[in-house]
Parts: structure tokens; sequence; C-alpha cells
């Protein structure tokens, strides 16, 4: 959804927000709860680090344990992620289903001890329904969410299909890269 996320309008709209008292507070409170989570709650499934045939393996190993720092280092994009989100669907939904949202959600992802992005897919799904995207943009954004998602689907039929490999403890099994 980056290209909803991210779009020149939106991120200057976020940018906006802060000649207000209240999103400076907001934003303070939000990086103080990242950071507990991430602090606290951030953990590797040994299943996450031992299938190199997943994204998410990729994800864990190549970007947040690079260094020690870089799961900290990622709250900024939280907390705009986080309003992102809110914001987009605060347009078109009401406070309540927003709240069944965030909370539906966090009860799905929250306990599941691996990351996977199958979790997702209802979450984004609805994320994608109950937006509001702006009517001088909405082919250029649709055109953009579809070459992301078409990119994605290419890379990994790729992958899958001409990138097999081998594990060492199962030499007589190929195995394929599966998002």
């Amino acid at each position: 959804m980056a290209p909803v996320n991210f779009s020149p309008g939106h991120v200057l709209h976020f940018t906006r927000q802060f000649q207000r008292p209240k999103a400076w507070f907001f934003t303070f409170v939000g990086c103080i709860t990242a950071y507990f989570c991430i602090c606290y709650f951030s953990f590797a499934h040994p299943y996450l680090l031992a299938d190199n045939r997943h994204y998410t393996f990729y994800l864990w190993k190549n970007v947040i344990r690079s260094h020690w720092s870089a799961k900290y280092c990622l709250i900024p994009l939280y907390i705009y992620s986080w309003w992102s989100t809110l914001h987009s669907i605060g347009k078109k939904e009401g406070r309540l289903w927003i709240v069944v949202l965030v909370v539906g959600t966090a009860g799905v992802l929250v306990p599941a001890p691996l990351i996977e992005f199958r979790y997702y897919t209802v979450p984004i799904f609805l994320f994608a329904l109950h937006i509001r995207v702006p009517k001088d943009c909405e082919i250029l954004t649709s055109s953009l969410l579809a070459i992301a998602y078409i990119g994605v689907d290419a890379v990994t039929m790729y992958l899958f299909l001409y990138r097999p490999f081998q594990w060492a403890h199962e030499p007589e099994g190929v195995q394929r890269f599966i998002w």
C-alpha cells in the first residue's frame, strides 16, 4: 500500500500535523510505546531464522538483525505507518470501525509467534477497501499499486521457478522459494 501511504500529499499532510502540540505528544507516546514493544516483545521464532524460503527470513536477517540498533531505527517508519493507516481509514470510516479493525488485527497478529505476510492478508484487504483515495490521483495510485503487486509476484514466481536450491542436511530434496 506504499503508493497510498507515501504519496506526496499524504506525507505533506503528516508533516503539517506537527504544527500542533497534540501531534508532538502522540508522536512521543508512540515512540515510547514502539520502543517498549521492540525492546521487550521483539523476538525471532526459531522457524523464522531456519527457513530461508520466505521473504520474512531475509527481511529479519538483512534489515532487522543487520545491526543491534536497526530495529529501533525503524520506529519513525512505524509511527508514520500508524498515522497513515489510521488517517487513511478515518477519512471514510468512523472511530468505532477503526477500533474494531485495530483490536481484531492485533488479536490475530500479537499472539502469533511467527511473522508471515499471509497473516496480514485480511487486514490489508480491509484497509484497501475502506480508504478514500483522492479522485485526482486515483488512477495513478491504483496503477502504482498494481505495478507493485505484479512486480512482487513476478519476482516471487521467478525465484520459485528458476532459483531452486538444496539444504545441506537434505541433499536429495530440492527447495523452492515461497513468500
